[in-house]
């Protein structure tokens, strides 16, 4: 079990290994995997359509920028 020994599982940073969203594998999969579907869909097109009848996708850019930075806080690890 993965769990068994939790001080194993806390790094150089002071963080528990699997608490750290820059380490979670799967999560930057899935990331991936929607930034793939938003770009063949054209997000960015409706997003600014959408933002004319719903002030919420005002902000559409800033989410498409945040979803491309996600590299940068990447962190490579075997833990999750």
């Amino acid at each position: 079990m993965i769990n068994d020994n939790p001080h194993k599982y806390t790094a150089y940073c002071g963080l528990y290994c699997l608490d750290c969203i820059p380490s979670n594998k799967r999560l930057f999969e899935l990331l991936n995997e929607l930034e793939s579907l938003l770009e063949k869909i054209k997000f960015h097109i409706y997003g600014e359509l959408k933002s004319k009848t719903n002030e919420t996708f005002n902000d559409h850019t800033k989410f498409l920028e945040v979803l491309k930075e996600k590299e940068k806080i990447r962190v490579q690890s075997s833990v999750h």
